[in-house]
């Protein structure tokens, strides 16, 4: 970033007469008490509000503001960084393009985040401006696909390779209510909540499992696990769902409840 773009954010604000010298000074004050960022204080403090910051940075700097709800984010990006430093520090990548990270962030004049992204990603960022609830959410949609494959590398990490069909029933059932099927299963569901999925198609195939979301009545493919997680996941979803484990010729029917942050009991 130029030098510039170095400017703090309340120093902006007060030039455009968005605030009072008081009111920065008082910002500035909880900012020292609290260790919030001082956006956060002004918000939270009425003194400005999302708006406001955001067509600050996007006029007087130039920074542009992105609308994540509309926009159509790069997931390949959001695998340059970890989900621990996008949640510090309130952003997430969206684009990437001859080795630049485009990256939204509810704060773009924080240099030291910017640096740290330079470091893991390996690529020069440029950074816009979206608000930090989208970013959230953004984040929550997004890497929930990351934890379901990290579940599948940890079941594949614990059980080696399983052949089809030559576990017992009762085997199956004692592993699956501790092993990594349980994290992967809620992975999956998570990841469906979070992209407003209807339905959710769990199909075999010889190699891998074809794992599809309907979303907006159209069926989009989420991830394609090895074929070797099945047992367990389908042993996971009879036990949760009341179903008889050892029938495995007839069809059944069975329901369950999970509670979810994002829409409680579903």
């Amino acid at each position: 970033m130029n030098k510039q773009n170095r400017k703090r954010l309340g120093d902006l604000l007060l030039e455009v007469g968005l605030i009072s010298k008081e009111q920065l000074d008082k910002a500035l004050e909880i900012q020292k008490q609290t260790g919030e960022k001082l956006g956060q204080v002004l918000l939270n403090q009425n003194f400005v509000t999302q708006q406001d910051i955001i067509q600050v940075l996007e006029f007087q700097l130039g920074i542009p503001h992105v609308d994540l709800e509309k926009y159509n984010i790069d997931s390949s990006a959001c695998l340059l960084i970890s989900e621990n430093l996008a949640k510090r520090y309130g952003l997430i990548p969206i684009q990437k393009t001859n080795g630049v990270l485009t990256v939204a962030m509810s704060d773009p004049l924080n240099v030291f985040a910017i640096d740290d992204i330079k470091i893991f990603s390996g690529m020069d960022v440029q950074p816009v401006i979206a608000t930090l609830k989208d970013i959230n959410n953004a984040i929550d949609k997004y890497y929930s696909a990351q934890k379901a494959m990290q579940a599948v590398e940890e079941f594949k990490k614990e059980h080696g390779t399983v052949k089809i069909g030559n576990e017992s029933d009762e085997q199956a059932s004692d592993e699956i209510n501790n092993s990594p099927a349980v994290k992967l299963l809620n992975s999956i569901i998570e990841q469906a909540i979070n992209n407003n999925a209807s339905d959710i198609h769990i199909e075999p195939f010889e190699r891998y499992i074809k794992i599809r979301f309907r979303i907006d009545g159209q069926l989009m493919e989420a991830m394609r696990p090895e074929i070797e997680i099945m047992p367990s996941v389908v042993t996971r979803m009879k036990i949760i769902s009341g179903l008889n484990i050892a029938e495995k010729r007839l069809p059944q029917d069975g329901r369950f409840q999970l509670w979810s942050m994002a829409m409680n009991m579903i």
